[in-house]
């Protein structure tokens, strides 16, 4: 009877450090899985915020005076990249433009909240009309 009792006791030993193993092995994987979904929408805000920062450059480069010099303006957008008001915004782009002598800068940014999460510099020159047209 007594040796029954310790190949018992023994099986549940091992019973038990095998699901404690489980349990911690899935704790790792859960995490691990729950970082690389944050990773992934980070990235997916970042790809969102380069293709809307590029708009407005090339929006930029095609009229350089859509924007005026040395003033900022911005846009806002829900979670969800469409446009709303400031009140509701996720995410806000920033321009900013000024002009040094022939040339125009301009300096695009995205933030998430507060958090710059990309920028862009961009320089046009603008070619003077010499016949005052």
């Amino acid at each position: 009877m007594k040796k029954i009792h310790k190949q018992s006791s023994l099986f549940i030993l091992e019973l038990i450090i095998s699901i404690t193993f489980f349990v911690l092995s899935t704790l790792v994987c859960v995490q691990i899985f729950v970082k690389s979904h944050e990773i992934s929408n980070q990235t997916k805000d970042v790809t969102i915020a380069m293709n809307y920062c590029t708009g407005v450059l090339e929006e930029f480069e095609n009229d350089p005076t859509l924007y005026q010099n040395k003033k900022e303006y911005f846009k806002y957008y829900n979670q969800n990249w469409e446009k709303s008001s400031k009140k509701k915004a996720t995410y806000t782009i920033s321009i900013y433009c000024k002009e040094e002598n022939s040339l125009k800068k301009i300096q695009v940014k995205a933030y998430q909240q507060k958090k710059k999460i990309y920028s862009l510099n961009d320089e046009v020159y603008v070619k003077e009309d010499i016949y005052g047209n």
